[in-house]
């Protein structure tokens, strides 16, 4: 079943990596490569690549503001966020000038020109700057990442030779036990021992002193195990996380 709830930045970031990347990549061959016939063709492909790069950005850059004020994160997370949507806008604007001009400059010897060529190839390394501090979101930061995988046994081994079978590594989705629960309920004295019969305790020692003190307890009507019942304990506060409301605007200031 496909799963709608994906990142749409991530998607739309592929168009724009491989259709500048090619531009510039066209670019640089067919100046090269002159005087091949192939050379005024690798020109108008990285010219109209260009201008479709630029306008898939369009919608790259709109996503991933939207993702940078929406995603859950912290911190740290927030500062990285913010070098690579620096990064991002930077490459972006690089780009659309470069595709202004080739608009304005409706001829193909523009892009042999080292003025054109040079910024064109330098805004193409930039872009891979901030392809790799975007990776870093999720790969070291795990923005997004919805769950992990659980590595049970040896691991898995990739060869699939003789003797691959034997691994028995299991990948199960990560999960968490709820607060209280202490196994199949064996356990709830915490490891003070187990009462049985109503005079005699394990775990605590059996002198007859004890045992009349038990006794004498159940004469009154009172249960040992119910004459003290613990405090409830209050929920430990929950991590919110970095938020964007109005109270940290201060952080965009910039």
């Amino acid at each position: 079943m496909i799963n709608l709830d994906i990142s749409l930045h991530s998607v739309l970031v592929h168009f724009t990596v491989s259709l500048l990347v090619t531009s510039a990549a066209l670019a640089l061959l067919g100046t090269v490569f002159k005087a091949k016939p192939w050379s005024p063709n690798a020109i108008i492909v990285a010219r109209w690549n260009l201008f479709l790069g630029v306008a898939a950005t369009v919608f790259t850059v709109a996503a991933g503001f939207y993702e940078y004020w929406t995603i859950d994160h912290d911190s740290p997370s927030h500062v990285a966020m913010t070098i690579h949507r620096n990064f991002g806008l930077a490459t972006f604007a690089g780009f659309a000038v470069l595709a202004l001009w080739a608009w304005r400059r409706q001829h193909q010897h523009l892009f042999s020109a080292s003025k054109f060529l040079v910024p064109l190839i330098a805004a193409a390394g930039l872009l891979g700057v901030t392809g790799y501090l975007g990776g870093e979101l999720v790969y070291t930061y795990g923005l997004g990442v919805q769950s992990l995988p659980s590595v049970t046994g040896d691991g898995h081994d990739h060869d699939h030779g003789a003797g691959a079978g034997e691994m028995g590594a299991v990948f199960e989705p990560a999960t968490i036990e709820p607060a209280g629960d202490h196994g199949d309920g064996d356990d709830d004295d915490h490891g003070h021992g187990q009462t049985e019969g109503h005079g005699q305790t394990e775990g605590h020692g059996e002198d007859d002193h004890h045992g009349s003190e038990t006794a004498n307890h159940h004469d009154d009507g009172v249960s040992p195990d119910n004459s003290t019942e613990a405090a409830p304990q209050s929920p430990a506060p929950e991590d919110q996380g970095y938020s964007h409301d109005p109270a940290h605007s201060d952080d965009h200031a910039h």
